[in-house]
């Protein structure tokens, strides 16, 4: 391939490899994660977990694809592409949990992992026999681990509805080899929500206003945009503040689906790689 008026072949675009289920109301899952991606004009490399029938309202049908399936798109990529980061979300069996950590012991980049147990819809994402095996195999391998409260709550069997209990929870996740750890507050109570994130030595608050809307797709998103200024060079701790930052100007210019409305993160105007506007928002 010739590139013309070009000095040299360009460089490869920066890539995330996103693991995970596909939303077929498009609000969440791998489709929202890419919606993110576009906004940060990075590439996105799927890898489907399970195929999910689900609206905005209900969870119809959850398929989990067999781990061998999972390990063939894996290799597939892996084989061809040069990953700057991972975001894993939904996992669905505890052999494609298996599966998954194999591949990414074997990776030296930042990983997102985004502990999907649930649909926001309701219904189970993740069988409870995989729970266990992904705080052994998975946490450990990941840069940022993002449960949101009630995934906290069956991760641990830990109450976490105070502040206290929230740094008692983020401890023993680090405890159990937690780099980072992002407990999001969304599920909260009360006007403002908080999120606090952390490692075993310093912990940190992210506050932001509750908004009057039913929401889809936000952790997969907040996850991406983490994941995706990982790839791009950020500390972990910048990139959390910045994923948060992401979330919130995203909500401001949402997709509006289904009956009745649920509104899904949209896409803030990205300006170019260096001057998101969303970028520093909430630094810490």
């Amino acid at each position: 391939m010739t590139y013309p008026n070009a000095i040299s072949k360009p460089a490869a675009s920066p890539t995330i490899l996103l693991i995970g289920g596909s939303d077929s109301s498009g609000g969440a899952g791998l489709q929202a994660d890419l919606r993110v991606l576009s906004s940060y004009q990075l590439a996105g490399a799927c890898v489907v977990t399970a195929a999910t029938a689900q609206n905005t309202g209900t969870l119809v049908a959850v398929q989990p694809l067999s781990a061998k399936q999972v390990l063939t798109q894996l290799d597939a990529v892996l084989d061809d592409l040069t990953i700057h980061a991972v975001k894993v979300g939904m996992l669905a069996s505890p052999a494609i949990v298996r599966a998954v950590a194999g591949r990414l012991r074997q990776l030296r980049v930042p990983i997102v992992l985004d502990p999907v147990l649930t649909a926001s819809v309701g219904g189970a994402l993740l069988a409870p026999a995989a729970r266990q095996l992904m705080l052994d195999h998975l946490l450990p391998l990941a840069t940022v681990f993002t449960p949101n409260l009630p995934e906290v709550g069956t991760l641990l069997g830990l109450p976490v509805s105070s502040l206290s209990q929230r740094r008692t929870a983020l401890r023993c996740l680090t405890d159990l080899g937690g780099h980072w750890v992002l407990i999001k507050g969304g599920h909260g109570t009360g006007k403002r929500l908080l999120d606090l994130f952390g490692t075993r030595s310093q912990t940190f608050q992210l506050t932001a206003t509750r908004l009057p809307i039913a929401t889809h797709g936000t952790g997969c998103t907040y996850a991406s945009a983490i994941a995706a200024e990982l790839a791009l060079g950020s500390t972990p701790q910048h990139a959390i503040a910045c994923g948060h930052a992401y979330l919130q100007a995203a909500l401001r210019q949402p997709l509006i689906l289904g009956k009745p409305a649920v509104y899904c993160p949209g896409f803030p105007v990205a300006i170019n790689a260096e001057s998101r506007h969303w970028r520093g928002l909430n630094a810490v």
